[in-house]
């Protein structure tokens, strides 16, 4: 199954109504090394209500957890650049 960058980005609006979301394909930058099948590494800056106050591990979950079934179908590397 192809990973879509929209599914990323409703998935992550669903799950935790960010007010600021960016989520930034960066698998072009990793072609020479990772053969994956459509969106394979990305970016995302965020802030959302439900990560104000936690540590950057427990964010680090959070999102993560909404990540899951795309991690699942292929997803290989996540950046994140929290905004809160």
């Amino acid at each position: 199954m192809t990973i879509q960058l929209d599914a990323i980005e409703t998935a992550l609006q669903h799950a935790l109504m960010p007010r600021v979301l960016v989520v930034q394909d960066d698998s072009h930058e990793h072609a020479s090394h990772y053969v994956g099948n459509g969106v394979s590494h990305i970016s995302i800056q965020i802030e959302a209500p439900g990560l104000d106050g936690l540590s950057r591990l427990e964010r680090t979950r959070v999102i993560m957890g909404v990540l899951r079934p795309f991690l699942a179908q292929g997803l290989h590397a996540v950046r994140l650049i929290p905004l809160s």
